[in-house]
């Protein structure tokens, strides 16, 4: 017996479609908490920096600071180990050394993390056994149904009231505004982001003279 596929059946499909991919996305880029593993009181270090452009940017959710050496990162408590962490942890950023790198995803995975973000460089881009790495990192990730940004990838940035997400090691926090952009290039990224500060402070120069 043949079936046809009506209109309704297939708009139908492709709703579901759009939600499904929707919820993938959204502890990625609307969490309710996140913990920066690898934060630094240095934020001239990845982490650092990452960790401290989600405070200063009022990120809308709480922000957990992991590291193994420090009581408090930046006058906020800090976690020895995720899993020290009381509340569940919807994004996890990881900047630590890529010979932990992997150690990080599993404890991310076993804590119930759902999105993972590897800011953590030395992967499949340098060949060797940064690609055998990297396929262990998403074989981790598909085991405990992580989604996964990364590795070595500048970060996530939602300028959203409602969110103000700067996960990321960007020296310059971006305007508010409604285009959104996804860029294989960190290098590109970070030069647009340069530009648009640069635009935009050339404009404002220019009205108030």
């Amino acid at each position: 017996m043949v079936t046809t596929l009506t209109e309704d059946v297939l708009a139908y499909f492709e709703k579901r479609e759009k939600i499904a991919t929707f919820n993938a996305l959204r502890n990625l880029f609307n969490p309710k908490s996140v913990a920066v593993i690898g934060a630094s009181r240095d934020i001239e270090k990845v982490g650092g920096r990452t960790f401290y452009n989600i405070l200063t940017y009022r990120f809308s959710g709480v922000v957990y600071p992991v590291n193994k050496s420090a009581k408090s990162i930046m006058a906020v408590k800090s976690y020895e180990k995720l899993s020290e962490i009381p509340d569940e942890i919807d994004l996890a950023v990881t900047s630590v050394a890529v010979k932990y790198a992997l150690e990080a995803a599993e404890e991310c995975g076993r804590k119930g993390v759902k999105a993972l973000l590897v800011l953590t460089a030395g992967f499949a881009e340098v060949g060797g056994e940064g690609v055998e790495r990297q396929r262990k990192l998403v074989e981790i990730c598909r085991k405990y149904g992580m989604r996964l940004i990364g590795p070595n990838c500048m970060g996530i940035i939602n300028t959203s009231p409602d969110v103000r997400l700067f996960a990321s090691f960007a020296p310059i926090p971006p305007h508010e505004g409604s285009i959104a952009f996804a860029s294989q290039s960190g290098l590109w990224t970070k030069s647009t982001a340069t530009t648009s500060d640069c635009l935009t402070s050339r404009l404002s120069e220019t009205l108030l003279t």
